[in-house]
């Protein structure tokens, strides 16, 4: 949700994309307690905003992660 409503959404702090659709949808399933509901939502909104072609991403970043036995970390899920 966090991604989608960042940069996909017309409240999102990098909102170039407007369409009310998709903000009605990632609003609604945010609070959404049917899991599958939710996904189904969030699919939705996704699908509409590939086929719209809402952005274009240039590049990927990799994640780097370093290792030791010292270090006790979990990396986040999003």
């Amino acid at each position: 949700d966090r991604t989608l409503s960042g940069m996909f959404t017309l409240g999102g702090s990098q909102a170039a994309y407007n369409n009310p659709t998709v903000d009605q949808l990632v609003e609604d399933a945010r609070t959404e307690t049917d899991v599958a509901t939710r996904e189904d939502m969030y699919h939705q909104a996704v699908q509409t905003i590939h086929d719209e072609a809402a952005c274009i991403f240039l590049l990927n970043l990799d994640n780097i992660y370093g290792l030791s036995e010292g270090l006790e970390w979990t990396p986040r899920l999003d």
